[in-house]
């Protein structure tokens, strides 16, 4: 298949490899569906049931019926419509651009060091570990816009730390699943609704952006109050030391509290970026993502390791896993914006919604 053939001599005319390409990939993006998504994939099929069977429907519902090919070529081979529609566009540009950021800071072990610097700091007082909780599933959540990434990534330190400051195992994992969902909230990512409201309202990212970080603050304080009040309910000072709350975490290294900071700095860089300077999104992301990688390739080449061979060998060794994360991020989140696409599609084919 050759994009540009397709575009302006294939079109409406495809030959036998375009309608395999487009067969194998509606098949594997179903599969995708059945996995991973079941109410997706329940309504996927009723909606190729409905195209192929709507002229036998009553009432409103009726709708002219389309064969099998069309349904399948419209949702993938047709460039404009289905799996690489406007969703799946805005998922490898703008999405991609952002997501890249968080791919760096998990490369790098930026992220493990944000979350035990935030744990650490606030964990000087038992009264305050539960917080660590919410505060540090807000900092993660503002790069990956996934509730499901942040609770695995955050969680592994939280929940273990809020069980041992006296909160109950239901209490503790549902305080860590409350505060990582504000992740589909939570600006810039937002869990590519933002994306969304600014392609169909035809505003500024910025716009929208500012707007979400006043919703996903009131979210969060609304945590905080629920959390502060279980924890004068569960959390007895007396009773525990701080050495048993943080023994799975170790401890916390200047180096790593300084990547935290500039994780944060690299995050108010692209806010400047975009607000202030009106750069484009995806100029802003991919110049921030550049200088936040520079900055921690210079962290880790100056603290890890003892001779210069070393030192190179665990900079590439950050930067491999840099390129191995990235699309661990970014799958999921492509695959359900096709998948969403060729939904979409199906509505609109057969010309009744």
């Amino acid at each position: 298949m050759n994009y540009l053939d397709l575009i302006y001599y294939r079109a409406g005319s495809y030959n036998l490899m375009d309608k395999f390409v487009g067969v194998s990939m509606f098949l594997l993006i179903a599969e995708y569906a059945r996995r991973e998504h079941k109410v997706l994939f329940g309504l996927l099929i009723f909606l190729i049931i409905y195209c192929m069977f709507g002229e036998y429907f009553p009432g409103f519902l009726r709708v002219p019926s389309i064969d099998l090919e069309r349904l399948i070529l419209s949702s993938t081979v047709e460039i404009k419509l289905g799996m690489f529609g406007t969703y799946a566009q805005a998922g490898v540009g703008i999405i991609g651009a952002f997501l890249l950021l968080m791919g760096v800071a998990k490369g790098f072990g930026i992220d493990r060091a944000l979350i035990k610097t935030i744990i650490s700091i606030l964990g000087k007082k038992p009264t305050l570990i539960p917080q660590s909780a919410v505060l540090g599933s807000m900092s993660v959540a503002m790069c990956t816009g996934s509730g499901a990434a942040d609770s695995a990534l955050v969680g592994q330190f939280t929940i273990p730390a809020m069980k041992r400051a006296g909160f109950p195992a239901l209490y503790a994992a549902a305080t860590e699943g409350s505060a990582a969902l504000g992740g589909l909230i939570m600006p810039p990512v937002m869990a590519i609704a933002a994306f969304m409201m600014a392609e169909f309202l035809a505003v500024s990212y910025f716009e929208v952006m500012i707007r979400g970080f006043v919703l996903a603050f009131i979210y969060y304080i609304s945590i905080v109050l629920t959390v502060y009040l279980l924890t004068l309910q569960y959390v007895r000072p007396g009773k525990i030391t701080i050495e048993d709350v943080f023994s799975q975490l170790g401890k916390v290294t200047t180096t790593e509290k300084f990547c935290a900071l500039i994780f944060f700095l690299a995050l108010g860089l692209l806010i400047i970026l975009m607000g202030y300077l009106w750069w484009p999104e995806v100029r802003a992301a991919l110049v921030t993502t550049l200088i936040f990688a520079l900055v921690a390739s210079v962290i880790i080449f100056a603290t890890h390791g003892s001779s210069l061979k070393e030192k190179f060998k665990n900079l590439g060794r950050s930067l491999k896993a840099t390129v191995e994360s990235y699309p661990e991020i970014i799958v999921d989140i492509l695959l359900l914006l096709a998948l969403l696409g060729i939904i979409i599609n199906l509505f609109t084919v057969t010309g009744g919604f």
